[in-house]
Formats: C-alpha cells, sequence, structure tokens
C-alpha cells in the first residue's frame, strides 16, 4: 500500500514536473518576444530622433518631413505599447513557472517524506523481527541453562 502511495505521489511529482517545464518554455518564448519588442522600440526611437528637420526646405519638403515624423511617433508609439505588453506578458508567464516550480517542489518533498516515512516503517518491521529471534533465542538458551542446573544438581545429590 505504502509502494502505491509513493507510486502516485511520484507521478504526481512527474506531472508538476512537466507543468514547470511548461511554464518555464513559455517564460523562454515570452522572454524572446519581449527582447524583440524592445529592439524594435529601440529601433523605432532612433528613428523617431534621426528625423530632424533640415535647416532649409520648401513647403512640400516640410510637410515631407513632417509626415515622416509622424509616422516615426506613430511606430515609436506602437513599440513601446508592444513592448510593454510584451513585458508584462514575461512578468505573467514568470509568475505561473515561479507557481509551478512551486508546486513541483512540494510534490518532490512529498515524495522523499514518504519515502523517508516507509523506509523507517520497513527498518522498524526488521528491528521487531529482529527483537523477537533474539527475545526466542534467550528463552531457548535460558531453558538450556535451567536444564543444565537442574541436571547438575540432581547429579550432585
Amino acid at each position: 500500500m505504502m509502494n502505491q502511495r509513493i507510486r502516485r505521489l511520484a507521478g504526481l511529482a512527474r506531472i508538476r514536473g512537466f507543468e514547470e517545464d511548461r511554464a518555464a518554455a513559455a517564460l523562454a518564448a515570452r522572454t524572446r518576444t519581449r527582447d524583440e519588442a524592445q529592439h524594435a522600440h529601440m529601433h523605432a526611437e532612433r528613428r523617431l530622433e534621426n528625423s530632424g528637420f533640415p535647416p532649409e526646405m520648401d513647403t512640400v519638403t516640410f510637410r515631407a518631413v513632417v509626415a515622416a515624423r509622424a509616422a516615426a511617433t506613430s511606430a515609436f508609439t506602437s513599440a513601446l505599447l508592444t513592448f510593454k505588453d510584451a513585458e508584462a506578458a514575461r512578468e505573467t508567464a514568470r509568475e505561473q513557472w515561479r507557481h509551478a516550480r512551486t508546486r513541483t517542489r512540494i510534490a518532490q518533498k512529498l515524495v522523499d517524506k514518504q519515502r523517508s516515512q516507509e523506509e523507517h516503517e520497513q527498518l522498524a518491521r526488521e528491528q521487531k523481527a529482529i527483537d523477537e529471534i533474539a527475545a526466542r533465542m534467550r528463552t531457548t538458551q535460558g531453558g538450556r541453562a535451567q536444564e543444565r542446573k537442574g541436571r547438575d544438581e540432581w547429579q550432585t545429590a
């Protein structure tokens, strides 16, 4: 019965380990997505910084520069929002991984505790058997000693 309990707990620990692995993979994917979004954000920021006004320009050039800056600003804002969303998703994935990791550790501790308890019980059963054998041997040897003592007394009398 004890082995069944250990097997069930070990199965649970394996499942928890799989969940932890899945959560770690999701965290890694979210981290990659966040890093890509951060790179895109920094690139958009550099483009916006480099889209300045030339010293001399006509009306058509002015309008083109304003449109380019508006597009760069829009791309920067979009990249910033994407980065923030990716960062939030990464934090959620990190919390899920931490939770899965905690559950895995708890399940493994239960397995270890159950194994330790089973080992302790097995050692107690073995010790009880050894004690019973020793008690029988003392009883048997004590009885023989009594017989010898009684025989010795009878022969001397």
